[in-house]
């Protein structure tokens, strides 16, 4: 077996970091408000958080290793974590950029990593299939143009 060999088929059996940004920004967030919730994480869609059904679906997917949820109070979304099949709570910094650089830093948390939001409910298997699929290495970011992702996504 060729060395290229090799490192397709380590490549192909990576696992994934899945890290959920579950923050809160400063003050009230007007969704949170209208759901009655103190966090936008919690807010409900049939009957379950929003980050439930987050941690459910990247549970879901075999090319995710590991589950790691960053937020300030990390506590109050422990119930909603265990219900999307489980996950690693993590206290989380002032900002987005400085709570991925700690978490890189800390050297527990290894790449690959998809990062993606709380507030994300409508993750699909086939959405993390096809990043994962077209990713380019330990760092990649997806990005969409409105109208091509209303294309795909009507609605």
């Amino acid at each position: 077996m060729g060395l290229g060999a090799i490192l397709q088929s380590d490549e192909a059996n990576r696992q994934w970091t899945a890290v959920i940004l579950a923050g809160q920004r400063p003050g009230t967030d007007p969704l949170a408000a209208h759901f009655d919730q103190e966090f936008k994480a919690l807010v409900p869609l049939e009957g379950e958080a929003m980050l439930t059904h987050v941690v459910r679906i990247l549970n879901s997917c075999s090319d995710i290793g590991r589950i790691v949820v960053l937020s300030q109070n990390p506590q109050v979304l422990e119930a909603s974590v265990a219900s999307g099949g489980g996950g690693q709570l993590r206290a989380s910094n002032d900002g987005i950029s400085t709570s991925l650089l700690a978490l890189l830093g800390s050297n527990e948390v290894d790449l690959p990593w998809l990062v993606t939001t709380a507030d994300h409910p409508l993750l699909s298997q086939e959405m993390i299939a096809e990043f994962i699929e077209k990713s380019g290495g330990d760092l990649s970011v997806a990005m969409v143009e409105r109208q091509t992702m209303l294309a795909q996504f009507p609605g």
